[in-house]
C-alpha cells in the first residue's frame, strides 16, 4: 500500500506509522482495502490510514473523527500522538477509568467520583 505515496520519505512514514499502530495492542485488528489500512481493537478504538500521492491521511476514530494529512515528521509525531491519545482515552474508559474532559483534551476522574 505505501507504493501508492510518490515521495520516499512520506513512504516511509506511512510504513512507520502503521507499524507503531499495529503495536498499540496484541488485539488489534488490521484490515487492508484497495484505498485504506483500518485499524481496530476490541474496545472500539479505531485509526484509517489512506495514501495519497504526496501524502496520508490519518483518520482517529471515525464516529467522531479527527483527520490528520501527514507530508512530514511534524504530522507524523501529531498523528501518533492523537492516535495514541485515543487509544488511551478509549481503553482508560472501557476500564472504568479516567473520561476524557471534552473541554481541554485532559482526562477527569469517572463521573461516579465527581461531585
Amino acid at each position: 500500500m505505501a507504493g501508492r505515496l510518490a515521495d520516499e520519505p512520506v513512504r516511509d512514514l506511512f510504513t512507520r506509522f502503521c507499524r507503531e499502530i499495529a503495536l498499540f495492542s496484541d488485539s488489534m485488528t488490521v484490515v487492508v482495502t484497495p484505498f485504506e489500512v483500518r485499524y481496530s481493537d476490541p474496545q472500539g478504538f479505531q485509526v484509517h490510514v489512506s495514501p495519497y500521492r504526496d501524502l496520508f491521511r490519518v483518520s482517529i476514530n471515525p464516529a467522531n473523527p479527527c483527520d490528520i494529512r501527514v507530508s512530514g515528521e511534524d504530522g507524523y509525531v501529531s498523528a501518533l500522538d492523537l492516535a495514541l491519545k485515543s487509544f488511551l482515552d478509549i481503553h482508560a474508559l472501557a476500564a472504568g477509568g479516567a473520561e476524557p474532559d471534552p473541554g481541554n483534551g485532559s482526562t477527569t476522574a469517572p463521573s461516579m467520583f465527581r461531585p
